[in-house]
């Protein structure tokens, strides 16, 4: 039969057409339908090829209701021009289920157009398949709805890091939580910069672990200005070596008094400003490493607060430079390198403490610097020294080198002879060189638990 034959039947005859009728029909014939004709065609009836078989024109005059009858094995056929040629009503008269029937390959060939035709709904029914099928072109052109609708999840790091900084600022605060730490990573500096404050801390501590050093130094001071103190605190030790000293001066106290210093470099440290290391607290102050402190300026060394330098360990204090003790001597009297106190009477006096915690107080040699050090404050400061002593002896782990130190500490007393009043108070053993320690001493108090011998 021809087109023009078949173009005389009216819409109620074709509506009755049986399964077998209809699919006796060419593609030509199905396409030469008017309008009227097409819409009353049930194209369920018709084949996989028929379908596939019509033209852009034909497949746009459908109605929402044909649309919403193909079978799943329809849509799987459908080329993306025909897809393409639908209207806004005839996709979005597809269920979820037929949505889910298209191919990655159907998607990824869509027009923007096309695919911003699609529900939220639709987008948001998108399987992981489907979604990874889509180009990084089509997500940014998503509009607003539609790409808040994505479940950005299931999408791949590549597709992350192809977003736009326009695209990743419209993503919300769940979007951004439900990045896995592999999409987290694969931001840019630019991207990260373009999140709000709020889509910033919705990063767990996880996610924000997972960003690239090498992008989290590129960020501006204020984007990184958004980052809470949990994930400041949760930072690597690459991500905070990735930090620029201009970054840290830049954080705020309580963002600054979270960052773990102890995985910083010794050139980050020696970068801070004064500001910044009058801000540290004491317990990142008692954290730095033998390195670290002994990048730090006299500047720095003399902005340290009274309680920072209280909070120095003796092993930090140990290998404090004479450079660097002189400023803080000169600087911070009241507070000198080994604790400065007060006793009964209202005496000052320079108090030295052996941690008999430690290899039952065993004189390394940077206990014994601290030990020299403490008498060479006394003597310069005119105070008097005080030692409280239990120690087992030189730490023989140390060998030469803490026998050189406790003999660099008896010099140390000795000089403080006939200058200012040397006291050791003995609470426990004092073995080989601290029993000879504290024959220098002037006045030496033993306790009921002290026991000495060479």
């Amino acid at each position: 039969m021809t087109t023009t034959a078949l173009g005389l039947f009216s819409s109620d005859q074709i509506n009755a057409f049986s399964t077998t009728q209809v699919r006796s029909l060419t593609t030509t014939q199905l396409n030469a339908l008017s309008t009227d004709l097409l819409d009353a065609l049930d194209v369920t009836k018709a084949t996989t090829t028929q379908i596939s078989g019509l033209t852009t024109t034909a497949i746009g005059q459908l109605t929402g209701d044909q649309v919403g009858a193909f079978v799943t094995s329809l849509i799987a056929n459908l080329t993306t021009g025909q897809i393409g040629a639908l209207s806004s009503d005839e996709i979005q008269a597809f269920t979820s289920t037929q949505a889910g029937a298209f191919t990655a390959a159907q998607l990824g060939g869509l027009t923007t157009t096309a695919l911003g035709l699609f529900a939220s709904d639709q987008i948001g029914a998108f399987s992981t398949a489907q979604l990874q099928g889509l180009t990084t072109t089509q997500l940014n052109s998503l509009s607003l709805g539609s790409l808040n609708a994505v479940d950005v999840s299931r999408a791949s790091t590549t597709q992350v890091a192809g977003l736009t900084t326009t695209t990743i600022g419209q993503l919300t605060d769940d979007q951004v939580a439900a990045l896995s730490a592999a999409q987290a990573g694969s931001l840019s500096a630019e991207q990260i910069g373009a999140l709000t404050s709020t889509e910033v801390q919705a990063f767990s501590t996880t996610q924000a672990s997972a960003l690239f050093s090498t992008e989290l130094g590129r960020l501006t001071t204020t984007a990184l200005g958004l980052f809470s103190v949990d994930q400041i605190g949760a930072l690597t030790t690459g991500q905070v070596q990735g930090l620029t000293t201009t970054q840290i001066n830049a954080m705020s106290v309580g963002v600054l008094n979270v960052l773990d210093v102890a995985k910083a470099t010794a050139t980050q440290i020696a970068g801070l400003t004064t500001t910044a290391i009058t801000e540290l607290a004491d317990t990142q102050i008692g954290a730095l490493t033998i390195a670290q402190l002994a990048a730090l300026s006299t500047a720095q060394i003399g902005a340290l607060t009274s309680t920072e330098v209280q909070a120095l360990t003796t092993t930090q204090a140990g290998a404090v430079t004479a450079t660097q003790l002189r400023v803080v001597e000169d600087q911070l009297e009241d507070a000198l390198l080994h604790g400065a106190r007060v006793v009964a009477g209202g005496r000052r006096v320079v108090w030295v403490e052996f941690d008999d915690s430690v290899h039952k107080g065993a004189l390394s040699s940077s206990a014994s610097q601290v030990l020299t050090n403490a008498a060479n404050t006394a003597r310069d400061k005119r105070l008097p020294l005080v030692l409280s002593m239990a120690s087992s002896g030189a730490d023989i782990l140390e060998g030469v080198a803490a026998l050189d130190g406790w003999g660099q500490a008896a010099r140390a007393i000795t000089q403080c002879s006939g200058v200012v009043p040397t006291i050791a108070i003995v609470h426990g053993p004092a073995v080989s060189g601290p029993a000879l320690l504290i024959g220098l001493c002037d006045v030496t108090i033993m306790t009921s638990d002290s026991y000495a011998f060479v």
